[in-house]
């Protein structure tokens, strides 16, 4: 296995390896709070009622290679962008992927074709273990892979059967050793009712947390009053609430919203739902289809950027002082901005007494008492932005096992970001505010 010399020795919540003997200032418990499991091919067949079984993510062996499917449709192979962490990768190590010619991809994809060339670390919780021993890494908040995208399709009974079936995976998953393996349930939010269900049944497996979408339904922003008792349940269970990269609910174009457009542009093949018609008129096809992928990649904080802001301007944090939303894998660039922008129009654009907080607070202080985020290999912010950020708001990740992460360097990457940050600072950053949110001992 890679890396076999930065053996770990786990003690008292810390982890000691090799590498940190050599660095008395690195004796610190590394917790990624951003981290991920491959569902292995049962996880839904196994899990449904009967009814849905034909319906699920399962996967077929094809003659060259194992393929993910939903009934009919494709959900791509296995050589994709999360599977291919540790050994795979190490041979594109310090070589940017946007330089890799067409052959050294191909070479990559052909690494992964098969269910038994995934790496087993990334669904068995013992070799998840294992693989974060090497990598020096105590505990992980664990977030899902193949679900990832599905906030993306449409409400219905089968969506919400399938988040529930993977509640129970990763709920299993993780009972293999609670205090280490922290699993981030899935809502899906389309029925409140029924999500404060899964809710309570997410904290009753003992999950450190759920995933709810990025962005909700346009039709739905999260400034409503009907996310109100969902929001209390949260505060109540204590269960911080992760807003992941990628996952936002479906967004139809040229700004029109309400129930009846929602869900009709399939974001990752761009195709358009007949029913949508009626709307776009004949409006070009390019005017309605999602952005290229490189664009949606690096224009993503938006959607962060705009659920925060509603929840903090409706005053959803001033209500609930004690709820907790997890800005996942955006890293640190865009926040001061943000901070700033959203002060800077609270004081000078006012909307009436209804819109002031209470002790003369601002909306940056929300986002301190409320907001976490986190980032993966970040030198820009931990040594220049931090402060501006708020240290005790920013959690490291090391993204295991996506071709992304920083598996099997991740204290090599850490000590990268973290040159001349003060030992207290690194301390809270890289496990002591994951350890915190999640009861991580």
């Amino acid at each position: 296995m890679a890396n076999e010399t930065m053996k770990s020795n786990v003690a008292g919540g810390y982890v000691k390896t090799e590498e940190q003997d050599q660095n008395k200032s690195l004796q610190y418990p590394v917790i990624s709070a951003d981290s991920h499991i491959l569902e292995p091919p049962g996880t839904w067949v196994d899990r449904v009622a009967a009814k849905y079984k034909d319906q699920v993510p399962q996967l077929k062996h094809l003659d060259t290679h194992d393929e993910w499917v939903m009934g009919d449709v494709s959900m791509g192979g296995l050589g994709s962008a999360i599977n291919q962490a540790g050994p795979i990768m190490q041979q594109h190590k310090g070589k940017e992927h946007a330089r890799m010619e067409a052959k050294d991809w191909e070479a990559l994809e052909k690494k992964v074709l098969r269910w038994e060339h995934v790496r087993p670390g990334g669904y068995i919780p013992k070799e998840f273990l294992r693989d974060q021993d090497i990598d020096g890494v105590y505990a992980s908040v664990i977030y899902t892979s193949r679900c990832l995208g599905m906030f993306r399709q449409r409400n219905s009974p089968l969506l919400r059967e399938i988040f529930r079936a993977y509640n129970d995976w990763i709920g299993e998953f993780c009972s293999y050793s609670p205090n280490r393996l922290k699993g981030i349930g899935l809502i899906l939010l389309d029925d409140i009712e029924e999500s404060i269900k899964e809710l309570q049944r997410c904290a009753d497996m003992k999950l450190g947390g759920v995933q709810i979408p990025t962005y909700p339904e346009p039709h739905r922003p999260y400034f409503l009053p009907e996310y109100e008792p969902f929001w209390e349940a949260a505060e109540a269970l204590g269960m911080p609430m992760g807003m992941h990269i990628q996952s936002w609910r479906a967004q139809p174009a040229l700004g029109t919203v309400g129930p009846a457009i929602a869900g009709f542009i399939d974001a990752d093949s761009a195709q358009i739902d007949p029913n949508l018609t009626a709307f776009i008129g004949d409006a070009p096809k390019e005017l309605v289809m999602q952005r290229p992928p490189v664009d949606r990649f690096a224009t993503t904080d938006y959607w962060v950027r705009r659920s925060v802001g509603d929840m903090i301007f409706s005053k959803v944090f001033e209500r609930h002082p004690g709820l907790t939303v997890v800005c996942v894998e955006y890293d640190t660039g865009f926040v001061p901005y943000n901070l700033s922008r959203m002060d800077h129009t609270y004081l000078n654009f006012p909307a009436g007494a209804e819109t002031r907080f209470k002790d003369d607070r601002l909306p940056s202080d929300f986002w301190h008492q409320n907001v976490k985020l986190t980032f993966q290999d970040d030198p820009l912010g931990m040594q220049r932005l931090r402060d501006l950020i708020g240290v005790e708001t920013l959690m490291w990740g090391s993204d295991y096992p996506h071709r992304e992460s920083t598996f099997p360097y991740s204290l090599q990457a850490i000590e990268k970001s973290f040159q001349g940050v003060p030992d207290h600072e690194k301390t809270m950053i890289v496990g002591g505010n994951a350890a915190k949110l999640y009861k991580i001992e």
